[in-house]
């Protein structure tokens, strides 16, 4: 397989549109970018795009897409090792020569795992097509599973040991070596057995739609394990596959972004309300070759992990592990949900248009790992602030890339000035700076100034969206000694531009305030 990593790497120092214009006419729009009329549907408007920075190609009606070589297999209708052939005649592809015998072996044994797995996957299909299974049709009925997702995704049933039997029975002689090398069967006491008996099956494809493992989900409580996954074989890596990424590339709409979740039932949930431009890491574990593989395709991604501890400490992980891609020109978010949810179940409850409302306001990575470091140190209030900002520098001392680094340091800088001059007062005001900061947020949020407090309050937050911070601090700690207090005078003549109180009205989580100032809102509503 680490050929195929070295031909891709060899490709990039190759410009695709000199590859593809020797076959189509293709019309310069910017300096990477070139469009023309799709070589392989019919259309007036040409919707072929083929972009020499990422070195891929894309079209926007039929969504096929790849590199220089998948281009010369579909528009020439040939195989991998062929399409390498035909390269190497059209460029000085040295390497490729030379290991050209290699590599014709890997590709032709490649194509008859595909067709395996392809195979086994149709068989799984139709056994959850034809399934009179309880379970079964219990487990569509409680997740919502649609017909439409079952075709889309190709979700399957392994009843008994169906699929790996008619396999055997079709195949050639060596199909039970070939199912082994893909971790697809177990042998016991000469007894050949389907890995994934009897669970919901997932097929999990690469990028040009073949098969490459499946996933499996018990549908009840005589399995062991909830969910097993495809063992790593010749044909399947989990990091470097991300599950539903074929489907998404397949709808289109690459400019929209992509939604990334943890598990299966996340994107098909998701798909079946509507949400199309969703996909999964398999896991909480999301590798930089998986990262590196949506960024081909998309240029913002948004992370939308669980809302337990487990799904929140992995999305601080990926948080901190793709600072490195802050330079790029590519958008990173992360949609927080409630304690306990997940996509599945919210779509699946009264919830699912509060999910719509949230997944169209992501987090910026930098704010999420400012929200990160200021949630783990909620049980100490008084030091949260300083801890926040500490956490962030030394965060940032261990990014690499100099400039990089000056330019978060900035941006942290800039979004916790809020409470930077306060700073110097902490010892004045030793525990009510960011409780009183978090309640005046949650009161504006929720419209409670409007109900519940002096209307001069009201005149003050309409009359700026920023304000100094020193007045803030002020301001604040008059309403906490006394929630009905007439503001003096002054603060409407002393508003300067320092503080987007309102950007930080929009990003603070509803449910965080709620839980960390509950005896305030009791006290207030009183």
């Amino acid at each position: 397989m680490q050929r195929f990593a070295d031909i891709n790497k060899k490709l990039y120092g190759i410009k695709l549109s000199s590859i593809v214009s020797k076959f189509i006419p293709l019309e310069k729009k910017s300096e990477h970018l070139y469009f023309a009329k799709c070589p392989f549907h019919v259309e007036k408007t040409a919707s072929f795009a083929v972009n020499d920075a990422k070195n891929l190609y894309y079209c926007f009606g039929c969504k096929k897409s790849g590199n220089a070589i998948i281009f010369i297999m579909n528009y020439k209708k040939i195989k991998y090792h062929e399409s390498l052939d035909f390269l190497i005649k059209l460029t000085d592809l040295n390497f490729i020569k030379n290991n050209l015998s290699e590599i014709k072996v890997i590709t032709s044994k490649n194509d008859i795992y595909y067709n395996v797995l392809n195979n086994i996957s149709k068989l799984y299909h139709a056994g959850l097509i034809e399934s009179k299974d309880y379970r079964v049709l219990k487990f569509l009925r409680i997740r919502n599973i649609n017909s439409d997702a079952i075709k889309f995704f190709e979700l399957g049933f392994a009843a008994g040991n169906f699929a790996v039997n008619t396999i055997i029975k079709d195949f050639s002689s060596n199909i039970i070596t070939q199912l082994l090398d893909l971790k697809c069967i177990r042998v016991y006491n000469t007894v050949i057995y389907d890995k994934f008996n009897w669970r919901f099956i997932f097929p999990i494809k690469n990028v040009q739609g073949n098969v490459v493992g499946f996933a499996g989900r018990a549908l009840g409580g005589d399995l062991k394990n909830k969910y097993i996954n495809s063992a790593t074989s010749i044909m399947f890596a989990k990091k470097n596959i991300v599950y539903g990424l074929y489907e998404a590339l397949s709808i289109g709409n690459n400019s929209a972004g992509v939604v990334v979740v943890e598990g299966y039932l996340d994107v098909i949930s998701l798909y079946s309300y509507g949400i199309r431009n969703v996909v999964s890491t398999m896991g909480t574990a999301f590798s930089m070759e998986q990262f590196i593989l949506l960024k081909k395709y998309y240029n913002k991604i948004v992370i939308c992990y669980d809302g337990d501890k487990a799904g929140r400490d992995a999305s601080f992980l990926v948080a901190k592990n793709l600072l490195k891609f802050l330079g790029e020109d590519i958008y990173i978010g992360f949609v927080i949900l409630p304690e306990g949810c997940d996509p599945d179940s919210i779509v699946n409850s009264e919830k699912k248009n509060f999910f719509i409302d949230i997944l169209k306001k992501p987090v910026y990575i930098l704010d999420f790992i400012m929200y990160h470091f200021s949630k783990n140190n909620q049980n100490k209030v008084h030091n949260e602030l300083i801890f926040t900002y500490m956490a962030c520098k030394k965060l940032v001392n261990e990014i690499p890339d100099i400039s990089l680094r000056k330019i978060i340091s900035n941006y942290f800088d800039t979004k916790i000035l809020l409470y930077r001059k306060p700073f110097v007062s902490m010892t004045k005001y030793p525990d009510s700076l960011s409780l009183c900061v978090k309640a005046i947020i949650f009161l504006v949020k929720n419209r409670m100034l409007v109900n519940y407090l002096d209307s001069d309050i009201t005149s003050v937050i309409k009359c700026s969206n920023k304000i100094d911070s020193e007045l803030l601090f002020e301001l604040v700690c008059i309403l906490k000694n006394n929630m009905n207090a007439c503001i003096p005078s002054y603060f409407f003549n002393k508003i300067e531009v320092h503080i987007d109180m309102m950007y930080l009205i929009d990003q603070m989580p509803l449910d965080v305030l709620v839980k960390e100032f509950s005896s305030l809102i009791k006290k207030i509503t009183n």
